[in-house]
């Protein structure tokens, strides 16, 4: 009996040490740090970026202003307007009284403060002077006349006074629409009656000039040189 009861004692000793033992408890551990982010900026090879070089801004001072961009230079010729109209009808005549007409234009030079007529400068559509037969409107009817085709030049050059700020001081339109110009932008002439005429109302002369190609009739204006 007694030796029952030892053994008993003994265990419950032994439970009671076993007890006080503290338990072991790992540390938690930290996960491993990220690698390190980089930027674009820090990106090496091809793909390398490189922040962007800044440009200095012109010197407002050394621009030139509105007025000398648009002011052409004295010493030199400069030409402040060019049109051409499309040849819509190459019927011979027609085509032969635009040559003639533009022969007697091309190369005119307008003095400052003077005036450019086409009736004056071009002369009546003769056939002495090898102008033939062609279209020409009168009585709002489509007719055959001497000259016919020579209204697309004046139309084509009265574009180009306008274009270069000339002053127009005699302008018609047509009796019927006209389709190589839009309405309103014709200049019909007749000799004798209906005439083209324009100032040149600036300070230096001016040169006219006029050309057939084989698509489009074309009407310039020249500034030239101070005299």
């Amino acid at each position: 009996m007694k030796r029952r009861i030892g053994l008993a004692v003994c265990c419950l000793l032994l439970a009671a040490g076993c007890s006080r033992n503290p338990q072991v408890q790992e540390e938690p551990q930290s996960p491993p740090d990220a690698p390190e982010s980089k930027t674009p900026m820090e990106e090496s090879g091809a793909g390398r970026l490189t922040p962007a070089t800044e440009q200095a801004e012109p010197d407002s001072a050394s621009l030139p202003t509105p007025e000398e961009e648009l002011a052409p230079p004295e010493g030199q010729e400069q030409e402040i307007a060019s049109v051409s109209t499309p040849l819509l009808d190459k019927h011979k005549g027609r085509l032969t009284n635009i040559r003639l007409a533009a022969e007697q234009i091309n190369g005119a030079v307008i003095p400052p403060g003077g005036s450019f007529s086409f009736n004056q400068t071009v002369g009546e559509r003769t056939a002495e002077k090898g102008y033939q037969q062609a279209v020409i409107f009168k009585d709002k009817e489509e007719l055959m006349g001497l000259g016919g085709g020579v209204c697309q030049l004046s139309s084509t050059l009265y574009l180009a006074a306008q274009q270069g700020g000339l002053e127009v001081t005699e302008r018609h339109a047509h009796q019927l629409p006209v389709h190589y110009v839009e309405q309103d932008q014709d200049a019909a002439i007749e000799f004798g009656s209906l005439d083209l005429v324009f100032v040149n109302n600036t300070d230096r002369p001016m040169r006219v000039g006029a050309w057939l190609t084989e698509e489009a009739v074309i009407a310039s204006l020249t500034a030239l040189p101070k005299e």
